[in-house]
C-alpha cells in the first residue's frame, strides 16, 4: 500500500478546522486546499480520473475493499476528504444523510486520505459515527486507487463509478449543496445503464 504523507492540524483534534492544513512540502498534491480553490457551491468538473479496474485498499477498522467489490452496486461515489480540510469536516453530516437515503443499488463510501497518518486518527471513528456515517471509509489503497490519489489536487472531491470500476459521472470539486449535485451525477449514471433514477428527494 502506498503511503499518504503526512498532514496534520492541531485544530482537528476538536474535530472543527479553522483553516487549511499545511500540505506535505515533498512532491505529493496538495490534498487539503479545498477552501482555497474551490468556490462555496461547488463544482462539477469534466477533467478525467483514473478507472478503478484494479485496485486494493485498506477500510478504517481493518477490513479490505476491492475493484470487485464495486460489482455490488450500479453506482458508486466515493467521496474523498482529508482531516485538514475544514470543509470536508463541515459537510460530513450532509454526505452521510445523503448516503443513508440511497437505495441499495447506489452506493456511496469515502476516502480519507490521511486516516492512517492524521494526529487525530484515533478519533476519526467517534468523528464518523457523530456525523451519522456508518458506510465503508477507505484508507489507503493500491492499483488504479493508488493512481487516482496521484491524481487528486482539491479535497473534498466527489467521483462516481459504475459497477465495472469506469468513470460515470462528472467529479464534484468542493463542499456545497450535495443533494442537487450528486443526484445529477447518479441520476445520469444510471440513465446510462438504462436504471429509474433516484427518487426526487433521495
Amino acid at each position: 500500500m502506498r503511503k499518504f504523507p503526512i498532514i496534520l492540524s492541531a485544530a482537528l483534534l476538536a474535530w472543527c478546522c479553522t483553516g487549511c492544513g499545511t500540505p506535505d512540502t515533498g512532491s505529493e498534491p496538495d490534498i487539503s486546499a479545498a477552501a482555497d480553490s474551490a468556490n462555496d457551491s461547488g463544482t462539477s468538473q469534466s477533467s478525467t480520473f483514473t478507472a478503478l479496474h484494479s485496485f486494493n485498499a485498506n477500510t478504517l477498522g481493518g477490513g479490505t475493499f476491492t475493484a470487485s467489490d464495486l460489482a455490488d452496486a450500479d453506482v458508486n461515489i466515493i467521496h474523498i476528504w482529508s482531516t485538514t480540510c475544514p470543509p470536508c469536516i463541515e459537510e460530513m453530516p450532509q454526505v452521510a444523510a445523503f448516503a443513508a437515503a440511497l437505495p441499495e443499488n447506489v452506493r456511496l463510501m469515502i476516502w480519507c486520505l490521511d486516516a492512517e497518518y492524521s494526529q487525530a486518527a484515533d478519533r476519526i471513528p467517534a468523528f464518523l459515527e457523530q456525523s451519522g456515517y456508518s458506510g465503508i471509509t477507505l484508507t489507503s489503497g493500491d492499483g488504479d486507487l493508488n493512481t487516482l490519489y496521484g491524481e487528486l489536487m482539491y479535497t473534498p472531491t466527489t467521483l462516481f463509478y459504475d459497477k465495472n470500476g469506469d468513470l460515470a459521472g462528472e467529479a464534484v470539486i468542493g463542499a456545497g449543496s450535495i443533494t442537487q449535485r450528486y443526484t445529477e451525477q447518479i441520476n445520469a449514471a444510471l440513465a446510462a445503464q438504462g436504471l429509474d433514477p433516484l427518487p426526487a428527494e433521495p
